[in-house]
Formats: structure tokens, sequence, C-alpha cells
């Protein structure tokens, strides 16, 4: 027997594997070949690399990632693989919700730099062969978007017209019609209001006030102050019929309601807040900071398609598009029913995935990315897996692909901080199911840890005794399913959570909400903060690692979060210089990705689906076949499958992700070691 060092290729191995049968299923399957799917663009071949730009790499030495520190990185992504960098949000913000709640979607907010900067980085990128892809966030602005801020002010102004009431003017509609434009022009008014200004002086603050703010939000696509106020003197003093008009043509940017119903927010809490001023509750079903935009308005969709032109004018390649499924709600605003139980999310039913979101996709898609090609994402929280077929249906024209979320549930009790181990036979059955039902029509996004997410080694693999096995296991598996790969910066290192003892080195506002309302309902708060440290966001943010030297080699200042203690063992420079670290079996497992199509488009099927510690799949394109081989276990597991069976013909190892090739397994057996991944083929 040969042996060659190094993760990858393996000669031609004639094995002789005994072992169990596999059932009827498996008996089943080898002898049918299952149906070919449609034939593979060149987008769906693409390996796509997640930039949190906050965390990624300091160029101003502020302590902040921004972008000219990823300037300086583009020669390591592509050096690693990859085709497309996704960029987290960018545009201006409050930073309530880092960066998740935006003031300006045609600007870049000044912690990460200027347009310039963007440009830079989009050249860089560009010249290197790579595709930029931004965040966009569909659902909902922050409340201290140009948007909001005027649309408060203008019902807060409408909420004091009809107190001035023509009755108490002893003036006819027509003529406070008259007054009211008269107010608006900054002109004297009319004689008959001279004896009765003082109430017009009041309201000629509130106009005053909502004129000030109406330079932003009109330069931003928000109806002028002028169209606004006469759309109120119309509606309020103007004839039956101007009235009658006005009424039906008005529809906010935002989702207002008198009485709010029972619905809760995705952080917690209701989702409907009050503004004194206006007299009247907002809709946000994320945090009270997030108001909700009313699709509904044709108005927002138009300038939401605006945003989107912007930005394609200006060279980006695609979009990724925040909590798609949140953008249609059902308009009766029922409440919930009883029988939903729910802390955090109460209503879904009604404000997820309505079937006028397709309508709107297909719109967006219709007027801004007309023949531009360029790539949608969709993040479909929330949901089964049947939405692939309708979001990113591959005759359906909305989305390119989705990302699915409940692989992510199945280490959740009864909310994402408190948790359960996982069980891996649930965890096959959830992915498998997304890799059967979207194939041959629709297209998915497929990843194991994001900016939300915990690190998958910490959470899914052994961080402690086998890291770099299971850190590279889990990037076999995410490398060889159908559908898109998305690459978490720091997940091709090795990359583990963070430490946290206190709430008070929390950023993450879903946490720190939670941690309140289990605190004020008398949970234990020793049990609330492990709780909270062990599942917080903050577990991802933690700056990339590229050095030992200060601060991870991501910036001269202090960060503006943790770094993880382990930088100095765990960094891009010591994975660059160890042949046999977790990011050099990226790099050559994409390269073998590049390589073989059927380890992009091949179908699918589970080979030991009721097994609790090994996760053995098959894909199968056009008569060729691989096998991958995964043991979620931190000992020798045999593997009841034949191998030459499965594939038709004897098997090849084509990669594995232990620096010998050594075959450990007894005579007549197949074994993995602790963590073992191996793919074989029959070609």
């Amino acid at each position: 027997r040969r042996r060659r060092r190094g993760w990858v290729t393996a000669p031609l191995m004639m094995l002789c594997l005994q072992g169990a049968t596999l059932g009827l299923e498996r008996d089943a399957w080898a002898q049918s070949s299952p149906p070919r799917g449609p034939v593979l663009q060149p987008w769906q071949k693409e390996v796509v690399y997640q930039v949190y730009p906050r965390s990624f790499a300091d160029g101003n030495g502020d302590g902040i990632g921004d972008l000219r520190g990823m300037d300086g990185r583009v020669d390591y992504l592509k050096d690693l693989g990859v085709d497309i960098v996704w960029l987290c949000p960018v545009n201006r913000t409050t930073n309530y919700d880092n960066g998740y709640d935006v003031t300006d979607y045609l600007d870049i907010d000044s912690t990460f730099g200027t347009l310039a900067d963007w440009d830079a980085l989009r050249d860089a990128l560009h010249a290197r062969g790579l595709k930029l892809m931004m965040d966009l966030v569909l659902n909902h602005t922050s409340d201290a978007h140009p948007w909001f801020v005027q649309e408060a002010r203008l019902k807060s102004l409408q909420q004091q017209l009809p107190k001035i009431a023509p009755k108490h003017l002893q003036v006819s509609d027509r003529a406070f019609y008259r007054g009211m434009r008269q107010l608006l022009r900054q002109q004297p008014l009319p004689a008959e209001f001279s004896a009765q200004a003082e109430p017009f002086a009041s309201l000629a603050v509130a106009v005053a006030d909502l004129k000030k703010t109406s330079e932003k939000a009109t330069a931003l696509g928000y109806p002028s102050a002028a169209e606004q106020l006469d759309g109120l003197a119309r509606r309020y003093y103007g004839t039956p019929a101007e009235r009658a008009a006005a009424a039906a043509s008005h529809q906010d940017f935002y989702i207002w309601r008198d009485k709010p119903n029972d619905w809760t927010a995705v952080f917690s809490g209701s989702a409907w807040h009050y503004v004194q001023s206006v007299g009247a509750y907002y809709l946000a079903l994320f945090s009270m900071h997030q108001p909700d935009l009313n699709w509904h308005n044709p108005a927002v969709r138009q300038q939401m398609a605006a945003v989107m032109e912007f930005w394609l004018r200006r060279g980006v390649d695609g979009f990724r598009l925040d909590s798609v499924g949140f953008i249609g709600k059902d308009q009766r605003f029922l409440d919930a029913p009883a029988s939903d139980t729910a802390r955090a999310g109460r209503g879904m039913q009604y404000f997820i995935n309505q079937p006028q979101v397709h309508d709107y996709l297909r719109e967006l898609r219709r007027v801004a990315l007309r023949q531009t090609g360029a790539r949608t994402v969709g993040e479909a929280t929330f949901s089964p897996v049947e939405v692939t077929l309708e979001y990113a249906g591959l005759q359906r024209g909305e989305l390119n692909e989705v990302f699915l979320f409940d692989h992510m549930y199945v280490d959740i009790k009864s909310d994402k901080f408190n948790a359960i181990p996982l069980q891996l036979r649930e965890f096959k059955r959830v992915i498998g199911r997304q890799q059967t039902v979207p194939h041959g029509r629709a297209w998915i996004a497929n990843y194991l840890e994001n900016h939300d997410q915990l690190r998958c080694v910490s959470r899914y693999g052994d961080d402690r005794f086998y890291r770099v096995q299971s850190a590279a296991l889990l990037g076999t598996l995410l490398l060889t399913l159908e559908g898109t790969p998305y690459i978490y910066q720091g997940q091709e290192i090795g990359m583990t959570n963070g430490t946290f003892t206190r709430i008070e080195e929390v950023d993450d506002i879903e946490a720190r909400n939670y941690y309140t309302t289990a605190i004020h309902a008398g949970e234990s708060p020793l049990k609330v903060m492990a709780n909270v440290a062990a599942r917080n966001r903050d577990n991802v943010r933690t700056v990339m690692q590229w050095d030992s030297g200060p601060f991870a080699g991501f910036s001269g200042h202090q960060p503006w979060t943790k770094v993880n203690a382990n930088y100095q063992t765990i960094n891009v420079a010591q994975s660059q210089a160890d042949p046999y670290s977790v990011l050099q079996y990226y790099k050559r497992l994409i390269g073998l990705r590049k390589q073989h199509e059927v380890l992009v488009g091949g179908a699918y099927h589970d080979l030991l689906p009721l097994d609790d510690k090994l996760f053995v799949y098959s894909r199968e394109l056009d008569g060729q076949r691989v096998v991958i081989m995964l043991n979620f276990a931190g000992s020798v597991t045999d593997v009841p499958v034949h191998l030459e069976e499965v594939l038709g013909s004897p098997p090849r190892l084509l990669f594995v992700n232990y620096p010998d090739l050594v075959d450990p397994s007894p005579a007549g057996k197949m074994q993995l070691r602790p963590w073992e991944a191996r793919i074989y083929a029959n070609f």
C-alpha cells in the first residue's frame, strides 16, 4: 500500500470491504439512477465568502474594521479560491444593530469609509476576477432614517389639523384650505384669518418643523413637504371629492395603527411601539429602532428598486436580501390564534412568506435587475424547505437562491438561548430535505455559520481536542452539498466561539433583550448569563485573527469587540505556514469542488439515515458517483457501507482530513478515526 502525506488525492485503491447491509431503501436506490438536474449554470458553481466589515480588517487604526482594511486583504481571498465576496451592511447607520438599521441606502457609513473607498474595493476585487455582493436590508430601516423622521413629523401635524377646524375660525372649508396653502408658501394669511391667527401660529411651528426635515427625506425619494401638506389640506378641508381622492391616494412608507394587535417582535417584546406626538403605533418586527417598511405602498417598492439600480450602476454584482420573507404583511393585521404561544414572533403566520412577497420580488427583478445578471440570495427565516421552490425556483424569476434555517434549529430547545446537544439523526434528516426537495427545481445557499450564528466548530464539532479535524470535517460537509457554499470569515481557519463572562461585554441586542426579559421573569442570573455567553451572536463577531501580534493583527488599536483569547495559536499566518491546517484543507477542497460538477449539482442520498455518529451520503451526476463519509464522534467508528456496491466500481479515495493516509481499519472492516472525513469516487 502506497502512502502519501497531505490532505488530498490518494492513488486508486482497490478496497474489499465488508459490513452490514444498508436496508431495502439503499438497495433500491443502488439499482436506479436519480434523475439528471438542469445543466449547471456558471453562477451555480461559485463559492461565496462572507465578510462582517466591523470585524474583518481595520485600515485606519480606529479599532473598527473598514473598507480600506478589506482592500488590503483581497489577495488573501483570491488565494483562498472563492469567487464572490458578500459584504454585510456598510450603508449609513446608527449602528444600533451593527448596520442592519439603515439611515441612508445610497451612502457609506463613515465608520467604514466613503463611496470612494467602496469603489476602490470593487476595483480591487474585479481586477482579481472576484465579484462583490452587498447586503440590502429590505424589510426595515432605522428609526433615524429621514423617511421615518419625516413621516412621524407629518403624522404629528396631522394630529393637530383636526383641532383647528374651520368652525372654530368661522371660515369655510375652502377658505381654510386657501389659508393652509398660504401658510405652506410662507405668505401672509388672507384677511379673513387676521382675527383668528393664533391657531395658525402653533400650526406654523409644526409646518416649519416638517419643512426643515423635508430636504433629506425628499432627496431619498420621500414626497416633498409641499406634496405632503397639500395632501393633508385636501384630506381635511378640501371639497368632498378632494377629500375622497386624498384619502384614497394616501399610503404611508411605514405601518401605523391606532391600536396594536398582539404580534411580538423577533427580538422579543411587542412588535408595536407608540409615538405620543403621533397618537399611533408603528410596526417593528425586530427592534423598536427598526420600523418595518410598508411594501404595500408602491412608492416604497419604487424607492427600493431605485436603491438597487444605484448600486448596480456603481458596479455591484449582486445582493443578499435581508429578512426577505418579512416584507409582505397580511393587510388585515389580525391577532395571532390563541394556540400561538411563541414568546418571540407571535403572529408569524401573518407576516412571514405572505403571497404578495413573490409579487414584490418579481417586480424588483423586472424593474431593477432586468438583464443585469446580478445575483440575488434571500434570507428565508423561519421557513420550511418548500419555500425554495417559490423564492428560488429555477423558472420563477425571483431569486437565485435562498438561505434556509431549519438546520440551525436542531440544537435549540425552546429558544436559541436554551440549547440541547446536537441530534445528528435529526440534523441529517433536515439537511437531507434541503438537498432533495429543491434538486432540479430550485437552488439553495448552504452555510454552517454566519454573522448571526455560532462558530460551527464550537457548535457542531469539538473545538477542544479535535479542532482541526472537526473544522475540516464541517468544511467537507459544506463544500460537498448541492447549492452554493457560503464561508464566513474565520471559518476557513477554524476560529472558535469567543468568551463572555459579563453582560456588559455583549453588544448583541438580541442577547441583551433576552437577558433583561429572563432576569425580570425571575430566572437565575448565573444560568441566564451562561446561556447568553454560549449563544450570543458576538461569539462569531470577534475580530478576524490574522496573526499572533497585538490585537490579532486586526488593528493597531483596541478593537470594538473582544479578541478571542486563542488568537496566538489560531490565526491566518500560522495557518498559511502549516501545510495541514484547516486553511490549507479549505483551499484544496474548494479546488476539488470546482473540478468535479458532481460535487455541485449531483443528486444526494443519505446512506445511513439512522446512525447517530456517522453522516454518510452520496452524490451522483451523469454516471459519476462520490461518497462522503463524516464521523461526528471523538472515537473510532465502524462504517457499515459497501463502497464498491454503492459506487458501482472500485472506489478511489479523493480526500481525507488527516495528514497521513493510514487506513486504521482491521481486516474486513472500514473504520473512521475521530472526526475523520473521507471522499470516495468511482472515477
